[in-house]
């Protein structure tokens, strides 16, 4: 039977009552058409899944249809979303989150309030899918356990992240916020026990070191079923090497870039600082440039050929990281003997290997190329990895916290409020309280120092606590 699922159209025969009746309202109309796929779940794999689940029949054939669904669509610029979605006025809203936030509830609200207004997409699972320019929301068949969705496509207008907590608030995610949420609650296109072998390997035979330490081939990680899966299907059969970048960093000491993409994998949360190749100019690129990537543990995440990067940082000080590293076999090998013809030849430090470093890095030292410029270290770093885009506003007195040059009004208003100062009572009696005209000069220098010494300490607290507290205060 063909079915119009999320403007798919799908071929599946059900065998029980339950993906039969959940599935009418998505019957095709023209059931002549072509399919777009097919799908099937046999006797044999619902026997498999009754041994690990507790289940009817009826119910894993359900379960099972669904999950292959939503892995075929990962391929057709489409995945599920878990969320409760709801159209409200031709326009798609998806409440997503952990279990027991409230995202069903909220929905419901939504159809209470708005009463005929709202239609209820897909209480569960509904699909999220790229046309063209547009991103629309749809509903489908497989929705959870309770059967609450509507057979249509609506544009996308906004996703809503839900977390239980004692007041309301809303803020805004950035994107690379919410690209941790999204694939937190959906498939990710890698088959998932392949990964954790992988990763089990990087945990069980790889050193988790004080400082950081890359080696190019690993044969632990190399005898893994996803080696074959990532050297043919990520790298088109290429010759490839898994290898292995472990420790602790918070530092950005260089960049590099490669011809082809590289694949990382962490066994932990971890930091990528990257920027644009398009960024280097005249050979030197402002680390102002460079911004801050949080990858989720076991998230595979391609850096392309244009994308200069370096060691991961750590995800949360004192946490080390042990990431997985895809690249083509031979790839941070010996350095060819080459005679420069141009300047990026200059940059080459190892095969396949381009490489330009900041002038305190220890690679510097050791005869890279010096092409970084600006701030450098720790503390940067780490405001960047926390979502500081332009460090340099906390750490200069003539830049705001977003990193804009301070305006004259801005210095004349400052002004006002340190001039004020004086006029205030517990400031007045303490010159009408001084013994003699001879004190004033001592009792000045003491006061300069203390402040100098108290508001250069908060300061310097406010700008650590910002760089290396996980969560504020």
């Amino acid at each position: 039977m063909l079915y119009s699922i999320a403007d798919f159209l799908v071929e599946y025969t059900p065998r029980y009552e339950r993906l039969l009746m959940r599935s009418r309202k998505y019957l095709a109309d023209n059931q002549g058409d072509t399919a777009d796929f097919s799908l099937a779940v046999s006797e044999a794999e619902i026997d498999e899944h009754l041994k690990k689940y507790e289940a009817t029949r009826d119910l894993a054939e359900y379960v099972l249809m669904g999950a292959k669904f939503y892995k075929e669509i990962l391929g057709r610029d489409a995945f599920f979303l878990h969320s409760s979605a709801v159209a409200v006025d031709g326009f798609g809203y998806a409440f997503t989150g952990p279990c027991g936030a409230g995202k069903s509830t909220h929905s419901a609200l939504w159809r209470e309030y708005f009463g005929t207004k709202a239609i209820a997409v897909n209480d569960d699972k509904p699909v999220v899918r790229l046309s063209g320019d547009d991103v629309f929301v749809s509903g489908t068949p497989f929705s959870g356990k309770n059967d609450i969705n509507t057979n249509i496509s609506v544009p996308l207008k906004g996703i809503c992240v839900m977390n239980q907590a004692p007041e309301n608030s809303i803020e805004k995610l950035t994107a690379r916020e919410a690209l941790s949420v999204i694939m937190e609650q959906t498939l990710r296109p890698e088959e998932p026990d392949k990964i954790f072998a992988l990763l089990d390997a990087l945990d069980k035979t790889t050193p988790l070191p004080e400082n950081v330490e890359y080696v190019m081939s690993e044969a632990s990680l190399e005898s893994t079923a996803s080696f074959g899966k990532l050297q043919n299907n990520a790298y088109g059969g290429m010759p490839v090497q898994l290898g292995w970048c472990n420790g602790h960093n918070t530092k950005l000491n260089c960049l590099e870039y490669h011809r082809d993409s590289e694949l990382n994998i962490g066994l932990y949360d971890f930091i990528l600082l990257v920027a644009k190749e398009d960024d280097i100019i005249d050979g030197k690129l402002d680390t102002s440039k460079v911004m801050a990537f949080k990858a989720t543990a076991g998230q595979v995440v391609e850096v392309y050929a244009t994308t200069l990067h370096y060691a991961p940082c750590s995800a949360k000080k004192g946490d080390g990281f042990k990431v997985v590293i895809a690249l083509p076999k031979g790839t941070n090998g010996a350095m060819p003997n080459i005679t420069p013809v141009n300047e990026e030849d200059k940059w080459l430090r190892a095969c396949n290997k381009w490489l330009i470093a900041h002038a305190d890095a220890a690679e510097a030292s050791d005869g890279a190329y010096v092409g970084l410029t600006g701030e450098f270290g720790s503390l940067t770093n780490a405001l960047s990895a926390h979502g500081v885009e332009d460090p340099s506003g906390y750490l200069s007195l003539m830049k705001d916290s977003s990193g804009n040059t301070i305006t004259a009004t801005s210095i004349i208003s400052n002004l006002g409020w340190a001039l004020g100062y004086f006029g205030m009572p517990h400031i007045l009696i303490r010159f009408m309280a001084i013994r003699s005209d001879a004190e004033v000069k001592k009792s000045r220098v003491i006061a300069i120092v203390w402040v100098i010494l108290s508001l250069s300490a908060a300061s310097f607290l406010g700008v650590f606590a910002r760089g290396f507290l996980k969560e504020p205060l």
